[in-house]
């Protein structure tokens, strides 16, 4: 007869604690790569095309995750419409930064382009994922209310 290790909860939190670690320092490694390899050595994007690659794969990851978990990342339930809008406006802003200093625009006319598309993509973006999540989220509420019936 095959014996089964039981572990009991604490030891299975610390594995996941422990896993959860490792996977955030490898996406703060692979940006922490990506911001020296660009701004510090000035390498051309071919360079670091991987580290970036491997970066939003890690994010996606987070994401996808986080969605079947049904936990909603972005933006909460309590608060209000001005402060979702707030919030999507102003990382669309540091998002569109980020990419205008990755890319290097210097024109004024391509910037305001970048910060403007950057807001719209990104804004529905999230909202998008956020009705999708908070859905999944309903979901998996009826099927617990299910079984404890």
């Amino acid at each position: 007869m095959k014996e089964e290790m039981q572990q009991d909860e604490r030891i299975m939190m610390k594995q996941k604690d422990f896993k959860s670690k490792g996977l955030d320092s490898i996406f703060y490694f692979l940006l922490i790569a990506i911001v020296i390899q660009k701004f510090f050595l000035n390498a051309p994007i071919k360079q670091y095309g991987v580290e970036l690659f491997l970066f939003l794969i890690c994010l996606v990851y987070e994401i996808v995750g986080y969605y079947k978990a049904g936990i909603n990342i972005w933006i909460c339930d309590e608060s209000g419409k001005r402060i979702k809008l707030l919030r999507i406006v102003i990382e669309g802003v540091v998002t569109c930064g980020i990419m205008i200093l990755l890319m290097g625009i210097k024109d004024l006319k391509d910037i305001i382009l970048c910060v403007l598309f950057s807001i719209l993509i990104y804004g529905s973006g999230i909202l998008i994922t956020a009705f999708a999540i908070n859905k999944r989220k309903r979901k998996i509420d009826l099927e617990l209310d299910n079984e404890k019936d």
